[in-house]
């Protein structure tokens, strides 16, 4: 079979057959065949638009991993700069802010269920995400700390829990993950969906904090924009 794509110029083409197992692959712009256990099939990638050149934020770099997870986020009203000319990149991102993220990427669901927070007051901008997300069992306590600084590992199964806690084709196994956790399931999910990889001494690193660009990226990705953007 052939499946013709369209990309963005600079942009990789991650391909995917649907009737067999998942296929990522990047390619130019010119035909590669691809063989899988149903047979080999040809697809054909030529170039679209050409990437935006620049970014509002002056601290957006275009050659940066984070430039088009960021420049999606903030077209889709996901998060946003923190001036009108700064996104701080490289600033910790903290638990009201990923959980705000992802509740809007959602579509800022209206919660069912009566505030359970003992530190989250009615009427405030975090107050329905916050809510949202205990309502999912994303948190599970009745204490929220939204400015405590998010890991990359509750990052991980915070995204993994919005999503519907998906199953993984295969395990991903990190010295510093717990064999059989939430964790493990969650950053298994993670690593096939291309969010995060691990470190090359085999660790995961689940304590280290996360930055707003990590997050874009994170997001970026477990929505399948990439795949879904060719």
């Amino acid at each position: 079979s052939t499946v013709s794509i369209r990309r963005n110029v600079g942009d990789d083409a991650f391909l995917e057959f649907q009737t067999n197992a998942l296929v990522n692959k990047t390619v130019g712009n010119d035909s590669t065949s691809i063989k899988n256990s149903k047979g080999t099939g040809k697809i054909t990638v030529t170039d679209g638009e050409p990437l935006a050149a620049t970014s509002k934020f002056t601290d957006v770099i275009t050659t940066k991993y984070y430039f088009r997870p960021v420049e999606w986020a903030v077209s889709q009203a996901i998060t946003n700069g923190t001036t009108a000319t700064t996104f701080e990149p490289n600033a910790t991102c903290n638990r009201g802010q990923i959980l705000t993220m992802l509740w809007r990427a959602a579509g800022k669901p209206a919660p069912a269920i009566a505030n359970p927070y003992t530190d989250v007051p009615a009427g405030k901008s975090i107050t329905e995400a916050a809510i949202w997300a205990y309502e999912k069992g994303i948190i599970t306590t009745t204490t929220f700390s939204r400015y405590t600084p998010c890991t990359r590992g509750e990052s991980v199964v915070y995204i993994w829990k919005a999503c519907g806690s998906p199953t993984a084709s295969k395990t991903a196994s990190f010295s510093d993950v717990t064999a059989g956790s939430e964790m493990e399931k969650a950053v298994s999910w993670a690593v096939e969906m291309k969010m995060v990889d691990g470190y090359t001494d085999g660790t995961f690193k689940p304590n280290n904090t996360c930055t707003r660009a990590h997050i874009a990226k994170f997001l970026y990705y477990a929505m399948g924009v990439p795949k879904a953007s060719n």
